[in-house]
């Protein structure tokens, strides 16, 4: 992107600067041409200096034309390149919800109260949606979720733009509450709670105890298991100490 860019504008200012070479030696001849026609005297003389200055001035004028292309190309590039954008993605947000709606709010973007609302791109589906902050700081923001917790009503969806955030605000297409905000999240704690070690009232409390135990280091990471091993262990080395 900027390496191509820079090259071009580089191409692009040799290429101005030889036109305008080309365009002042067209210039200089025709001046010389004139003069040579001002003291020319034969008629064939006369016509042939003639067809060279229309020629000539033809000629500089096509090379005008280019010239001034090329600059006018120039100058879109620069303009380009001063408003290069860069796409950060909002990974910090806030979030609250009523029983119809989940609201989202955007508020650490730096430059935020310079964005304005023709600048705020966004797309809503059954369970997603992702909004562009265009040209905030000569940076672009953007936040996606592809998977929402539950569906929404895309149609009825909306964003504010604040002087210090940005709303974003789903319709909820069920009424309820939400336990997360993302289908991962969901996933997530369903499986935690899945795992989640349970004691049988009505088992006999050692042998609860050990299963408890088995379930939590098969589950447990490495640390998890270091300290199930220890406590096994000083837990044999005591009961054998009191039965001698």
């Amino acid at each position: 992107g900027t390496f191509v860019c820079t090259c071009f504008s580089a191409n692009c200012n040799q290429y101005i600067e030889r036109l305008e070479t080309t365009e002042n030696m067209c210039q200089e001849y025709i001046d010389d041409l004139n003069n040579l026609l001002s003291i020319a005297t034969h008629p064939k003389s006369i016509e042939l200096l003639q067809t060279a200055i229309l020629q000539e001035r033809s000629h500089l004028c096509e090379q005008t034309i280019d010239s001034a292309t090329s600059k006018s190309v120039k100058r879109a590039t620069v303009a380009k390149e001063e408003l290069r954008t860069y796409c950060t993605r909002i990974t910090q947000y806030g979030w609250d919800q009523s029983e119809k709606f989940v609201k989202i709010y955007i508020c650490n973007v730096p430059g935020l109260n310079e964005l304005k609302e023709e600048n705020v791109k966004h797309s809503f589906k059954q369970k997603s949606f992702e909004i562009e902050l265009e040209n905030v700081s000569k940076k672009n923001y953007s936040l996606s979720i592809s998977e929402l917790m539950a569906s929404i009503i895309p149609e009825e969806c909306t964003v504010k733009v604040k002087s210090d955030m940005v709303i974003i605000s789903l319709r909820k297409a069920t009424k309820g509450e939400w336990s997360c905000l993302t289908g991962t999240e969901k996933k997530l704690k369903d499986s935690k709670e899945s795992k989640a070690p349970k004691v049988d009232k009505d088992e006999d409390p050692g042998v609860s105890i050990m299963n408890l135990m088995k379930q939590m280091y098969a589950d447990g990471d490495d640390e998890m298991k270091r300290t199930i091993s220890k406590a096994w262990h000083e837990s044999q080395t005591k009961r054998i100490n009191v039965d001698v």
